[in-house]
């Protein structure tokens, strides 16, 4: 989804309509996405069985902003990752490294494989390397290609759209109530 193809959003109590700009934070969020939509990933590229085995860090941040209804998916991370290779044909040749990738974001899918090394080379590292070299960048499009609808769609969940809904009705009731109690003060 395009942030020209924005959806419906909810801000919070305050935001009457939901027509201010509120910025609401999904750091968190979609470091755990990331994480789990990563970690423990296989493929098989040649002979060689890959395994992103880790991530070691993840930075930037992600937000899902709000303005005259709609929302506004934003999000830009940085990640490094530890990695496993083997050989399919004997399953005991192995080497092990790690991998950087800057400039995971909304718009696009245009981020870059900065840095492939190999902290455990054995006898295949060479080709490991290699193969990581030209499929590292698509296989991470396949897991990150949906990021930014099932961040969209957490904002709109039918449950939380509810719970928004009563949450506002009972402050509604209870702006009411004080209006109409202070209200009789004043006379």
């Amino acid at each position: 989804m395009s942030n020209t193809d924005k959806k419906s959003g909810t801000g919070s109590i305050w935001n009457v309509n939901s027509w201010h700009w509120e910025n609401k934070n999904y750091t968190d969020i979609a470091k755990h996405y990331l994480t789990q939509k990563i970690e423990g990933h296989t493929f098989t590229r040649d002979d060689l069985n890959f395994t992103l085995a880790r991530l070691t860090k993840i930075n930037g941040e992600a937000q899902i902003n709000i303005r005259k209804g709609k929302q506004i998916v934003i999000y830009e991370f940085e990640v490094e990752g530890e990695f496993r290779a083997e050989s399919s044909a004997d399953g005991v040749a192995e080497c092990e490294g790690t991998y950087r990738v800057n400039d995971i974001n909304e718009s696009d899918l245009d981020f870059q494989v900065m840095a492939i090394n190999l902290t455990k080379e054995g006898e295949i590292g060479g080709k490991a390397r290699t193969i990581l070299k030209k499929c590292l960048r698509d296989e991470l499009i396949k897991l990150v290609r949906d990021m930014t609808t099932d961040l969209s769609d957490l904002e709109t969940n039918p449950d939380k759209l509810q719970k928004d809904k009563e949450l506002r009705e009972q402050n509604d009731q209870l702006l009411a109530q004080i209006v109409k109690e202070k209200g009789a003060e004043k006379d």
